[in-house]
């Protein structure tokens, strides 16, 4: 997880933060509910912090054009801010260190779209899924895996 902020605010004097330092400032946060919230509050409770997130939204692009303009600073996953770093700088939590994970999970299928989709997200998060075993693996995800000419390291 990182806190994004534009240019010239006062916390890109550091090369990261803390959710202490994030206590004074306005923050825009995905939907309780949400993976990201749910690391976020986790966090928060753990530690005894009490900040509070003025703005909410669903999509990454809504959060990060509040912080553009000043109004928040947007807390995202690093995989995330890497999308728009030509316009925010991304600060690591330092003391959060609990793992976000996405899952995608789907039935067996051939159709061009789970391909597609599959692809898609890799390409976007920068990981692939472990490969699917027994009964679960199709053609399809078979397919995909063998398909790939680097893939990153685990």
């Amino acid at each position: 997880m990182v806190a994004v902020v534009p240019p010239g605010h006062p916390l890109t004097k550091r090369p990261h933060v803390t959710l202490d330092d994030l206590v004074d400032h306005p923050l825009a946060c995905m939907p309780s509910g949400t993976g990201l919230r749910t690391v976020f509050d986790k966090a928060c409770t753990a530690q005894g912090v009490e900040p509070t997130v003025t703005l909410e939204a669903s999509a990454a692009d809504a959060l990060v054009e509040l912080a553009c303009r000043g109004l928040a600073v947007a807390l995202l996953s690093e995989s995330m801010a890497t999308h728009y770093r030509d316009r925010l700088t991304a600060l690591p939590l330092a003391d959060v260190d609990i793992p976000a994970l996405l899952a995608l999970v789907w039935k067996p299928s051939t159709g061009p779209a789970l391909h597609a989709l599959i692809e898609h997200c890799e390409q976007a998060f920068g990981e692939s899924a472990p490969t699917p075993t027994g009964p679960q693996r199709t053609a399809e995800s078979a397919t995909s895996r063998k398909r790939r000419k680097n893939p990153p390291p685990r």
